[in-house]
Formats: C-alpha cells, sequence, structure tokens
C-alpha cells in the first residue's frame, strides 16, 4: 500500500456537523401526512432509494426505478420520508412542523432535503417570527440563526414540478461544513489505541488547525458557527488519495465526536475531537447475580440499551451467545463496563471508524473440517493436521504411479491416514453429478488474508469460495487452480464459516486434500524504505506466571440491614432511590418513627405503605403507596441479603523463572473453566516480549490500530506484528506519522 509516491498526492477533508443534537433528537413532527410517511427517518440521515409512485404531476418514471406502494403493509414500506397527505397548489399549502421537546432552542443554520420536486419558495415560521426563502435545487442550506425557537415551520409555496406534495427527505437542525485541501488544513492528527487484551478502553483523538483569516470561526461574533459548536457533535475525517492507476481511493480515517473546547486563534482555529466511548460517561446499575447466568451477549445489549445506543451503532460478535456470566455487571460507566465483558470474554473493544462500537472475539477460534460426501478412507475433520499422508491406488486418470508412493487398499478398514478424498468422480468433461464441497468452520467469526489449499498427487481446476457469519452468505467468489499448493490471498472478513466447492477437475478424478491452513497476518508491509528513521524495539521480561483472580458471589443464611437512614416521606416526597455499597437484594422495607427523647416515648413502627418496585444489586426504588399527609421524618430500614464474595487466584505457570504480572482482576471472571480460558489468552500477550516503536513514518492512514501486519527487519525477514497505537500526522504529506505494536506469530 505504500509503494507508489503517487499515494501522496493526498486531499484531506473534515467535516463538522454543527447540528443542535437537542432538536435533532428530540423533534416530534405535526402536520397530515401520505399514509406511506415515515417521520422518523429524515430526522436520522437514513436515505431515501425506493420511491413509490403516486398520483402526482410529473412525479412518475417508468424506468423501473421505482415502486408500488404495499397494500396496507406500512411496517415493512420503503423509506420515503416526510410526505403530506395533501398536493400543494395556489390555494393549499400543507404545512410541515417540527415541535422541539426542549424549548428556547438556538440553532445555527438548517439543512432541507426536499426531494425531486421542491418548493420554489417557502417560509419558516418559528415562536419568534416568519423567514421567506427561494430554492433552485432540491438542497437547502442556510446559516442563518434561529434564537429561542420552541418549533419550526415549514409552509411551501409553488412546486418546482407542478401540483406535488411537499416531500422532507432529510432534515439537519444546523449545518455541514466541510473543510478541505492543503491551505484550509494546516495540521491534521490522529491518534487511534486499541489495547490488545481490552484492559484499557480503546481510544480515538482528532486533532486539526485551520486556516481561519477570512473570521469564518469568530468567538466574538454571537452568530457565528464556533458558538454553536457542542460537545458530541459529528467530526468525520477523509483522505482522497491518488493511486498509479489514476484512479481516486477514498479512506476513512476517523469518526469522532466534538470535544468541550475549541480556540479561535484569529489567523488559525483549533479543534479536538474524541471517540464516542469518553463520551460514554452514564452509569450503568442495573448489575445482578444470577444463578443460572446470562449469554454476555444478552448482558452486552442490555449496556448498550441503557446508554442510548441503537442496534445499528454497536456489533457484538455472535460467539458471545455461548459465554455465560453470572456475577452482577459492577456500578460504572458504560464505557467501563463493555470494557469488561469484551476482557473477559477475550474480546477486542474498538471504535471503527464508521462510529460503530466494535466487540470481536480476539483470539484464534477453533477451527473445524467436514466435507458433504467423501470416500470410505477419507478423513475430512483431520485437514487443519499437517501429518503424513498414505495415499491409495484407485482408478483414476493419471493418478496411480509405480514410484513406491502408493498403497495397495487393506483388506477390511484398518486404512491410514490419507486425507480429504472425494466420493464422487469427474466425468469425461472433469464436472462432477454432486460437486465436492469442503467446510471451514470456526467456533467464532475472525479476520483472515490468506487459505492455503494443498493438494494430493493430482489436483483440481475451479472451485467456488462462499464465506459466511452467523448462518448469512457474506461473499462468494471463483479461483482457478494451477498447482498442488494453492495458495489464496483473499480478505476473508468476519468470517465463521468458509465452504470450498469444487466445480471442475480433470477428467475421472476425484478431489484429493491433504491439508489447509489459514493466516491471519496481513499483505501489509512496513519497509525500510517507509521508516525514516531506525524502529526501537523493547524486549520484555519473560513471563513466570499469569494470575487470574475468581470472584465467587454466595448468599448469606440470614437477612440483615441492607440500608438504614433517615428520610422525610410527604404527598410529594414518596418515592427514593436508595444505593448499596455492597451487592445486595432487597427484601423488605419497614418505617420507624423514631421515639422524641422525652420520658415515656417509644419508637413507632408505621405502615405508609412501602413497596420495592424496582431493584438490582447497586439500587432500589422504594415507592410509598399510602404517604403521611403532613411532611414526616421517619428512618427507613431496609432488610435483605448482602452478598458474600469469595476471592481466589487462578495460576497459570508459564516459565520456572520471570515476572508475574499484576493479578487481573476482573469482577466477572467467576468460574476455573472461564478463567482458565482467560489466563491462556492473556498470556499471548504478555508472551510477546518485544514492543516495536515505528516512530517516524511515511505513514498509510488506511493502518488501523488492531491490525495485523508486518514490519520489515534490518535483516530482510518480516516479523508480524498487532499494531496498538496508531498515529496519523498530516499536514500535505503523512511524514513523521508513528505506529506501535507487539510481536505477532
Amino acid at each position: 500500500m505504500m509503494k507508489s509516491d503517487l499515494r501522496d498526492i493526498t486531499d484531506a477533508v473534515i467535516y463538522i456537523g454543527a447540528i443542535n443534537q437537542d432538536a435533532q433528537s428530540g423533534a416530534m413532527v405535526e402536520g397530515s401526512f401520505w399514509k406511506y410517511a415515515d417521520l422518523n427517518s429524515p430526522l436520522q440521515d437514513e436515505i431515501v432509494s425506493n420511491r413509490y409512485f403516486s398520483w402526482e404531476e410529473k412525479r412518475n418514471r417508468l424506468d423501473g426505478s421505482m415502486f408500488f406502494v404495499p397494500e396496507n403493509d406500512y411496517e415493512t414500506a420503503y423509506n420515503n420520508g416526510i410526505v403530506t397527505k395533501e398536493v400543494c397548489t395556489g390555494e393549499n399549502h400543507p404545512e410541515v412542523l417540527f415541535r422541539f421537546s426542549i424549548k428556547q432552542l438556538d440553532i445555527k443554520g438548517l439543512t432541507i432535503d426536499f426531494g425531486e420536486s421542491f418548493p420554489l419558495t417557502f417560509e419558516i415560521e418559528t415562536n419568534v417570527g416568519r423567514k421567506q426563502y427561494t430554492l433552485s435545487d432540491s438542497e437547502f442550506v442556510t446559516e442563518d440563526v434561529f434564537e429561542k425557537v420552541d418549533y419550526i415551520k415549514i409552509i411551501p409555496g409553488e412546486m418546482s414540478h407542478g401540483i406535488t406534495r411537499l416531500r422532507i427527505e432529510k432534515i439537519l437542525f444546523g449545518i455541514g461544513i466541510t473543510l478541505t485541501g492543503k491551505k484550509k488544513i494546516i495540521s491534521l492528527e490522529i491518534k487511534e489505541k486499541t489495547h490488545p487484551i481490552s484492559l484499557e478502553l480503546p481510544t480515538v483523538d482528532v486533532k486539526f488547525t485551520i486556516d481561519n483569516q477570512d473570521r469564518y470561526f469568530n468567538a466574538n461574533a454571537d452568530e457565528s458557527v464556533i458558538n454553536f459548536l457542542k460537545r458530541g457533535q459529528q467530526v468525520k475525517v477523509y483522505f482522497y488519495q491518488t493511486l498509479e492507476d489514476k484512479s481516486i481511493e477514498k479512506v476513512n480515517a476517523a469518526y469522532a465526536a466534538m470535544d468541550t473546547t475549541w480556540k479561535d486563534k484569529i489567523d488559525t482555529a483549533e479543534f479536538s475531537a474524541t471517540d464516542r466511548l469518553y463520551q460514554m460517561d452514564g452509569i450503568y446499575e442495573e448489575g445482578i447475580y444470577r444463578a443460572d447466568g446470562i449469554s454476555a451477549y444478552d448482558q452486552l445489549a442490555d449496556v448498550f440499551l441503557k446508554a442510548g445506543l441503537e442496534k445499528d451503532e454497536y456489533s457484538i460478535d455472535p460467539y458471545l451467545k455461548t459465554v455465560i456470566l453470572h456475577n452482577p455487571m459492577p456500578k460504572d460507566t458504560y464505557a467501563n463496563c463493555i470494557l469488561l465483558i469484551a476482557n473477559a470474554c477475550r474480546c477486542v473493544m474498538k471504535q471503527d471508524r464508521n462510529y460503530k462500537i466494535i466487540i470481536k472475539a480476539s483470539f484464534t477460534p477453533e477451527l473445524t473440517t467436514s466435507s458433504n460426501a467423501e470416500a470410505q478412507y477419507s478423513s475430512s475433520t483431520r485437514l487443519l493436521e499437517k501429518v503424513d499422508i498414505t495415499e491409495y491406488f484407485d482408478w483414476q486418470q493419471s493418478f496411480n504411479r509405480i514410484d513406491g508412493g502408493l498403497f495397495f487398499p487393506p483388506e477390511g478398514e484398518k486404512y491410514e491416514y490419507a486425507g480429504y478424498v472425494s466420493k464422487v468422480i469427474s466425468d469425461e468433461n472433469g464436472f462432477f453429478t454432486d460437486n465436492p464441497v469442503i467446510s471451514l468452520q470456526a467456533s467464532a467469526a475472525f479476520t483472515f488474508f490468506q487459505l492455503t489449499i494443498q493438494f494430493g498427487n493430482v489436483f483440481p481446476q475451479n472451485a467456488i469460495i462462499r464465506c459466511f457469519n452467523n448462518g448469512s452468505e457474506t461473499e462468494q467468489f471463483a479461483t482457478n487452480i494451477s498447482s498442488r499448493k494453492h495458495i489464496i490471498n483473499h480478505s476473508f472478513m468476519n468470517v465463521d464459516k468458509v465452504q470450498i466447492e469444487f466445480t471442475k477437475a480433470s477428467a475421472y478424478n476425484r478431489i484429493h486434500v491433504h491439508y489447509i491452513s489459514v493466516e491471519e497476518t496481513s499483505d501489509f508491509v512496513f519497509e525500510r524504505d517507509d521508516l525514516l528513521e531506525e524502529p526501537t524495539t523493547e524486549r520484555q521480561s519473560s513471563i513466570k506466571d499469569i494470575i487470574a483472580i475468581r470472584s465467587v458471589y454466595s448468599l448469606p443464611a440470614e437477612q440483615e440491614d441492607v440500608f438504614s437512614d433517615t428520610v422525610t416521606i410527604s404527598d410529594n416526597s414518596k418515592q427514593f432511590k436508595i444505593e448499596f455499597n455492597d451487592a445486595s437484594i432487597p427484601v423488605s422495607v419497614q418505617t420507624v418513627i423514631l421515639a422524641s427523647g422525652e420520658e415515656g416515648s417509644e419508637d413507632q413502627i408505621v405502615n405508609y405503605g412501602a413497596e420495592i418496585v424496582r431493584y438490582s444489586n447497586w439500587y432500589c426504588i422504594i415507592k410509598f403507596n399510602n404517604p403521611p399527609k403532613i411532611a414526616t421524618e421517619v428512618e427507613l430500614k431496609i432488610k435483605g441479603y448482602i452478598y458474600k464474595v469469595s476471592k481466589s487466584n487462578y495460576i497459570l505457570n508459564i516459565n520456572t523463572t520471570g515476572v508475574t504480572p499484576d493479578a487481573l482482576d476482573n469482577p466477572l471472571i467467576d468460574s476455573v473453566d472461564l478463567a482458565a480460558k482467560y489466563t491462556e489468552w492473556c498470556a499471548k500477550y504478555y508472551m510477546a516480549t518485544a514492543e516495536y516503536n515505528l516512530s517516524n513514518v511515511l505513514g498509510d492512514p488506511v493502518v488501523e490500530s488492531n491490525d495485523l501486519a508486518y514490519l520489515e527487519r534490518e535483516d530482510g525477514k518480516l516479523q508480524g506484528i498487532r499494531v496498538h497505537t496508531v498515529d496519523i500526522k498530516f499536514s500535505g504529506t503523512f511524514d513523521g506519522s508513528s505506529y506501535k505494536g507487539r510481536s505477532a506469530s
């Protein structure tokens, strides 16, 4: 990827979505709408692609690009955006109103895509006033400021296509700012970091400085866009690179969220953005002990749900459905809870360059092989073993030889291992009545870049490769075979099953396969010519032991006070959230009016209809159904169980001498089985004793943190490395970029 000087012909593009998130996420659409209208998608930046026929002027086309509406099936209808029920005429002007759940909003700019038929004139009404606009194409963008608004109403005039409905295919309460070119973007730095075994939160940090001589970002001008920037607004970075064949390659380099500070320095302006995990700082407190367990997949989905993420904003490896957790999630930030699950389940956690949070198995999964039909002496289940093969004489064309390498089949069924041999033999044209198929199945989805098939004395001519993930086919391609050792260099991305279907061989032949192997390292190479400085190699001490702490929960025999304190109850204060210091199960509630201290006074138990309406192991919600009319101070006691947590060390011995890293204390690790798999996984990280620092490199934005790549060493040999830190610096070229990684086999 870094061989051609032409890759240095690069343009950077930075997009800032200066969108008022309170308006965008809290807008309710009001009006009279077509029954197939979609009132939500235009607010969520979803594209309208499959448009429906409708009785409107200059609307319909007969080129196959339009669809008939489904009969009364609104749920499966394609997104056509917001569409008014009535058409726009000289007398009729159907309105669309967006009412905000939060009042008195200040919005800088408005972006609307009206679709093919757009209003030539229209008005925008708010609770403050009206503004009139004219249009010459479907997309409307204004940088006008709408101050202290509770709603925005669109009132159309004459439509460009005549008598048509008003459509809004996309609306943004704000503007998108695009910064392009070396003159505008003075400097840009993108730093990604992903911990190989998820001991630290992954990070994406973007910093850029732009030319501001036009004073577009002017902190002293009230209506300047810089005064409408807010934490969490989108920042996207792309690179457009010219390749050797003159084609343009677009590289998604970063997708981050605006940080809390930005600077106007008169001639320049500085901005920074971070990953979404940094901003997922709300607290997850729904942890609960489950004796029967919960799948890590379901637990993780609940954390994402409570954090407010939609299903298309994260990806969980289906492998996590097989991992069962019992211990309660600790009370911690959403981001840290996600990290704990990823770490306990031997997954890597990262935010990809489309702003999606990825939880992905980070170990080579267990692989098995099988076939659809094989000869009596075949054994397709052992194809991953590189062992000696015994080949038997068979009635196949050009197969038998008299060099002593073939054996007569034994009497009975005591065959030596012969690899895979198909049951069916090809016909005179090399085709099969039922194509032989070998399947490679993984216990978890993974990515690899090379598939090697070692054939026997004869080899087939053609095959089809099919890739699957979670039961769905993701890719299919053909491959031509020209030698006994067939190497397929291809990006097998996130697959858990690969099928090899042999479609043609030589005449009258079976398929003979001795072994199959996969290679996870990519073909990306940091070559010597790309290194502006010699990389440094830091050797770590050898590891003696890996220690994981197991946390086993159990209930005590007797109940005890899990909470005791005074509260004031009244009609206006009758629901309380009580938090626990230790994981607990609340069982019953008692309220006591304490003795006044006067002679003869006693504590008085009162019944205000206390009820535990919701709880986890870290809190409960108490509601008083019959509170006193007058505010009354009482002692609130909650009886229940406080879990006992016993901790023990699971020790994996690696060497007789060496250092022992700090014990790994993940509170979700409870069983010996989970601890054993966990320590073996962590051991591979600690045993990779070489840390490589490529401090000054002609960088390439295609390399991401957690990628496997090769480093060309001084002796010309290639060293596999797992890249964990990427620091791309761009100021017209990628000079000065840096990468860090650990040795990988």
